[in-house]
């Protein structure tokens, strides 16, 4: 049938409306769409991060810095050169950033926590500040006489000393609570460890018996299994019954000792007999207590502040709980759990790309590396607040706080502590081993798999939600990181935590020392004002440990870079963020500069100054050189350098 033209013609017309309308309404749909695509995507991403906190913590910095300084010549100076000005604020003059920051936390934590308007809730809060009052009143050493001391058995001596001072009595060293303490505490007998330090007191006699014994000089681990007991001088299952009456039951105990120390010790004992060896440690029993008084010319604030330290060393849990509650915000303490989980997973991937470990030995440091927890905040115990409070209700068991002398109050706490201490060993249960909250500490446990950072180290500007998310593994992170290194440091690569060889070649143990010996040298080489050379044996542990903590912070922030884009701080911004990351890990190690007094001190440590620890850290690095366009063989960026892991 043939189709009129005229049809023909309004076809077409309506194809054509059809197909404009049908245009229009999908440009109309992409429009619609785009809009709401770029209101869900709208970029509020800011490179400059713009908040108070942001603008104080940059301005900071660069009042520290020293821009006439090429980074890649000394990076310390750089980034520090300054700190000699910008660390002297009012009555005091700051040794370094850090002391500044926890200076600054202390006075505000002491306005709040203020011993006469404060009104405690809990009964160790109001033994402290009893405590606070009665120290400050003492001035004298009051030595409290105990019938023990009139003792001719030596147990009995080293029992009550235990009890004041978990057995450090410099004479014999228990150091039941450190083997006993960790992950792994069912895998392994429940074990009190004896070690001699006689040599602090009878040092000559000491040394003599040495050298007509030549056998005991070499040291040798040896056990008992309390069938027997090892000296004539201790009588273990004794003095057991006494610290541990739980455990006493417990036939499965096992003795370990130093045999060459104690068999010194026990021919000391023969030489001079059980009543010199008692007047010997009488002193330093009543020494313990007396360091607990502070002395009578000292007086007004001077007095507070020191009064302050010994009870916030009585209470460090105590007083945690208070400074957390008040200045630590809960996202902080989050943020520091998860970044010790992120710095296990940066070591375990460093460990699978080294390419010259066995591994068999690969996974032992990777196991080490999980089984590692922390303290962060505040103790586990004191979240069960029943239990803290009857611990110290025991303190008033005869009489109350108000009634007692100071020393007697003092020596009743540290007798609590230390049962408290044995009653966990007795039990298996893992203590968490805390440090005093406003000091500028962090532990690495030693056969505990556990590490302590104190409590101010967890706020402003270590950890704060409002900057940048790299500064917390600039600073925090490589306080942690550094104590986790531990684990595998110069004298920790062979064993594990448990005292466990690890298995590995004679071709591996000789890699670990290049590379240990590496470091050696390195930092022998750096030079103090003075013209002497830094004794990079001495400080080889530390170095060693600031090294692991600093690869695994780069690690840490190569993450962060490549998931999402990063803001810079203000007054800073000239720098990239790379930059910026490096300076903020400078920071905090910026120091006064170091007096001649300063120096001497330095020579005796096992730490390297701050101004070799920055260098020494980012002259090993790849990725500082290349943020600074450090030329090859420049200071920064030398030919050779000491990688570890």
């Amino acid at each position: 049938m043939k189709v009129p033209a005229f049809l023909k013609k309004k076809k077409v017309q309506y194809a054509i409306l059809i197909t404009g309308f049908l245009l229009t309404l999908s440009l109309f749909i992409a429009i619609l769409i785009g809009s709401v695509g770029n209101f869900i995507n709208r970029d509020d991403f800011k490179p400059i991060c713009e908040t108070e906190k942001c603008f104080e913590l940059g301005n900071r910095m660069a009042l520290f810095m020293d821009n006439s300084t090429d980074p890649c010549n000394d990076f310390y100076k750089f980034s520090c050169g300054n700190a000699n000005t910008a660390l002297v604020t009012g009555e005091y003059i700051h040794g370094s950033a850090t002391n500044y920051d926890i200076y600054e936390d202390r006075k505000m934590f002491r306005k709040y926590f203020n011993f006469s308007t404060y009104k405690p809730k809990t009964t160790p809060q109001k033994i402290a500040m009893v405590l606070m009052d009665k120290c400050v009143k003492t001035d004298t050493i009051e030595i409290i006489e105990q019938s023990v001391w009139k003792s001719t058995d030596l147990t009995d001596i080293f029992v009550e000393m235990s009890k004041v001072s978990i057995g450090k009595t410099h004479f014999l060293r228990n150091n039941i609570y450190s083997w006993a303490f960790g992950e792994n505490i069912e895998r392994i007998p429940l074990s009190l460890v004896l070690q001699s330090g006689i040599d602090v007191i009878f040092k000559d006699d000491y040394n003599k018996i040495l050298d007509e014994n030549p056998n005991f000089r070499t040291k040798k681990w040896g056990k008992s299994d309390g069938t027997t007991n090892a000296f004539k001088f201790f009588n273990i299952k004794k003095y057991l019954r006494e610290v541990l009456p739980e455990y006493a039951k417990d036939t499965k105990w096992t003795l370990h000792y130093l045999e060459n120390e104690l068999m010194a010790l026990q021919e000391l004992v023969n030489l001079k007999g059980v009543e010199t060896i008692r007047n010997s440690l009488k002193p330093l029993y009543n020494k313990v207590l007396e360091s607990y008084v502070v002395e009578k010319n000292v007086t007004g604030k001077e007095r507070d502040e020191q009064c302050f330290g010994k009870i916030e060393k009585m209470f460090p849990g105590t007083f945690a709980m208070i400074f957390v509650e008040q200045f630590v915000p809960k996202e902080n303490l989050k943020r520091a759990k998860e970044n010790l989980k992120e710095l296990k997973e940066v070591f375990r991937e460093m460990i699978d790309e080294n390419d010259w470990m066995e591994q068999e030995l690969k996974d032992g440091f990777k196991k080490e590396a999980d089984l590692i927890e922390a303290s962060l905040g505040v103790p586990e115990e004191y979240e069960d607040m029943e239990n803290v409070e009857k611990m110290y209700e025991s303190v008033q068991k005869t009489k109350g706080a108000e009634q007692q002398t100071y020393l007697e109050l003092v020596r009743n706490l540290l007798k609590m502590n230390a049962e408290e201490t044995f009653l966990r060993v007795a039990k298996k249960t893992v203590m968490t081993l805390a440090v005093k909250p406003l000091s500028w500490n962090a532990y690495f446990h030693y056969g505990a798999h556990q590490t302590s950072l104190a409590t101010v180290l967890m706020k402003y500007p270590k950890i704060d939600m409002d900057l940048p998310s790299w500064n917390t593994i600039a600073d925090f992170s490589h306080i942690l990181g550094h104590e986790v290194g531990h684990a595998f440091d110069a004298n920790s690569f062979e064993t594990n935590q448990l005292l466990q060889k690890y298995q590995m070649s004679t071709k591996t143990r000789e890699e670990f020392k290049k590379r240990f010996d590496c470091f050696i040298q390195k930092y022998s080489k750096y030079k103090f004002p003075d013209g002497t050379f830094s004794n990079g044996q001495k400080t080889n542990v530390e170095d060693s440990v600031d090294q692991i903590g600093f690869v695994l912070i780069s690690r840490l922030f190569k993450k962060l870079l490549d998931d999402r884009r990063q803001q810079k701080l203000p007054v800073l911004d000239q720098y990239t963020v790379e930059q910026q990351f490096y300076l903020r890990f400078a920071y905090p190690l910026c120091c006064r500069k170091n007096t001649n007094k300063d120096i001497e001190k330095a020579k005796n440590l096992e730490y390297s100054i701050f101004e070799f620890r920055v260098n020494g850290m980012v002259s090993n690095s790849d990725d500082f050189a290349k943020a600074f366009g450090c030329a090859k063989n420049t200071p920064m960026n030398p030919e050779k350098k000491c990688p570890l892991y």
